[in-house]
Formats: C-alpha cells, sequence, structure tokens
C-alpha cells in the first residue's frame, strides 16, 4: 500500500530517478535512487509500492512537468475536429 510523503521528497526522488536514467541511459537502481534524493529505500517502498510504481510516478511527475498535457487538452477544447484529432 502506498503512503505519503512530503510533496518535497516526492519531487526530489522523481528527480533523481529521472537524472539518474538519463545520465546512465539504464534503470537505477532503488539504493541509486534513494541516496541521490537523500532518502531511504524503505521511503522508495512506503511510498511508491514497489519499483514499476516508482517508475510510473516519475514518468507521470515528468509529463505534468512538460507543456504537453496542456497542449492536448486546449487542442481538444479548441473545437470538435480538434478533440477527433487528438483522439485519433
Amino acid at each position: 500500500m502506498k503512503k505519503l510523503i512530503s510533496e518535497a521528497t516526492r519531487h526530489a526522488v522523481l528527480d533523481a530517478a529521472w537524472d539518474l536514467l538519463a545520465d546512465h541511459q539504464r534503470p537505477a537502481t532503488l539504493s541509486e535512487v534513494a541516496a541521490a534524493a537523500g532518502v531511504s529505500r524503505q521511503t522508495l517502498f512506503y511510498a511508491f509500492g514497489n519499483r514499476a510504481g516508482l517508475l510510473v510516478a516519475m514518468v507521470r511527475h515528468r509529463d505534468a512537468l512538460g507543456p504537453h498535457a496542456d497542449r492536448m487538452k486546449a487542442l481538444a477544447e479548441e473545437d470538435a475536429a480538434g478533440a477527433n484529432a487528438l483522439h485519433a
């Protein structure tokens, strides 16, 4: 069961995971992510459940930081043709 951690800690973990992936071109170990974020491995399990939960949260976090989701929403709201194109 996933538990809540502070937003600052959550962001630190997710940013560390992303940075390690970008730097090493491979998924980092949970120990590496924990060390880079300044937390324990147990915190990762506590907050994300498992490695897959961390990876999904990391991708969603990066999506939220970028303009892509807002741009797709704007396209869908412009008109019916935009929404149909987006769905296609």
